[in-house]
């Protein structure tokens, strides 16, 4: 196997149930899971535990029995490792940190990036810009740097957000201009693009025409192809949206990637290919705020408009961006593939399972499993899936069948 090719591949190395970083095994928003059910007891799927992980955002990560997260409280961020069957706290690890809150509403408090696994060790950013490397099995660190101090990078409005990827002997960030890079093992810096304030996604990794790694940066006011050895910036489209949010991961499909953002600005799918950035389409159509889109059989399923004015569930067809249908209900809320089902987290903390398919949207099931707010992408991992609400509170669901 090629060098580079095996890169790419094992990057962020896991088993086949494994969910080891931000939007699953294949950093798409896909799991290759397909034996687990939808039919539940009284319409209501078992529960493992619940447990509170305090204030935040961040998706849980999963390695066969243990899973890691983070949470916000009174100036702290807490990293946790829980028994991923149980809940049962095996260790935590706790630091000052920024709320970063900007509006009177406690909603925005709390951790936003999803930790990393890789390897034996765990990766997190804080959104203030501290960067943790730690021992996965023990929580012990390995090293620290804080970006905001050095080398003085500019915080977004609402905090760093994108979770920290590895690359051979890398850990790429989204922040600064159009991504840093760090070295994984001593948390030097090993190239930057600039110290303004970032975008909000995580970076993806993709490869060229030519088989050569690339990673894009959805920047402040960018979509930005870089080389993830050097930090060169090969391409740029202007991405400028309203108050700058660039939240959701871009998605690739056969050296194209689709990018998407709410308020009203829409989407288009850039041909990547050759590193020119070329727009095949765009449209208004599907305007993902937090949660981006998933790929399935060539049709793009995602939520279209923001947590407050959400305007339903839409499928599009990637290569040409037609509509092939809409739903109203659900309005708002996350979601992930797996085998033919779509797994959704509405923001009041409806689970539904539904088809993906491009010819109807079709529910298969719904429970109420949290309460709201929701904004949290669902972790399906060996048949367990878990779901998380901006209070912390964390629960873990037997799909097994």
């Amino acid at each position: 196997m090629p060098r580079l090719f095996a890169i790419l591949l094992i990057t962020l190395p896991c088993l086949a149930a494994d969910w080891p970083v931000y939007r699953g095994p294949d950093r798409n928003g896909s799991s290759p899971e397909t034996d687990w059910t939808h039919t539940w007891p009284a319409n209501q799927p078992k529960q493992l535990f619940k447990v509170n992980v305090r204030n935040g955002f961040a998706c849980p990560v999963v390695r066969k029995d243990r899973l890691w997260t983070s949470g916000h409280a009174k100036g702290q961020d807490t990293i946790v490792c829980l028994n991923a069957d149980t809940g049962q706290p095996i260790w935590s690890r706790s630091y000052p940190a920024l709320s970063l809150n900007t509006h009177a509403s406690p909603d925005y408090e709390g951790t936003r990036a999803t930790p990393t696994l890789d390897g034996d060790r765990l990766y997190t950013l804080s959104r203030d810009g501290k960067v943790f490397c730690l021992d996965a099995a023990s929580g012990d660190i390995k090293w620290q740097r804080d970006l905001a101090k050095d080398p003085g990078l500019q915080s977004p409005t609402w905090g760093f957000a994108g979770a920290p990827i590895p690359f051979g002997d890398l850990l790429i960030l989204n922040a600064g201009t159009a991504g840093i890079a760090l070295d994984k093992t001593s948390g030097q810096v090993k190239w930057q693009t600039g110290n303004t304030p970032s975008g909000y996604a995580t970076p993806l990794l993709y490869a060229n025409a030519a088989k050569k790694p690339r990673v894009a940066i959805f920047g402040a006011e960018a979509l930005v192809g870089v080389d993830p050895t050097s930090g060169q910036k090969l391409w740029s489209v202007s991405w400028k949206t309203q108050f700058k949010i660039n939240s959701a991961d871009p998605v690739y499909h056969d050296g194209k990637l689709f990018a998407s953002s709410a308020y009203n600005f829409g989407c288009a799918v850039i041909d990547v290919a050759q590193d020119r950035g070329t727009i095949v389409w765009k449209s208004r159509e599907l305007r993902n705020h937090y949660n981006p889109s998933v790929l399935h059989d060539g049709c793009l399923f995602g939520f279209d408009g923001n947590n407050i004015s959400g305007q339903g569930l839409k499928c599009l067809d990637f290569a040409t961006g037609d509509v092939k249908w809409t739903a109203d209900k659900p309005d708002w809320g996350n979601l992930i593939v797996a085998g033919d089902r779509l797994i959704i987290l509405t923001q009041t903390g409806q689970l539904i399972i539904a088809l993906a398919s491009a010819e109807k949207y079709e529910q298969l099931a719904s429970a109420q499993v949290l309460a709201p707010a929701c904004w949290t992408a669902p972790v399906l991992c060996d048949g367990r899936l878990y779901l998380r609400n901006l209070k912390g509170d964390l629960v873990a669901l037997d799909l097994r069948r």
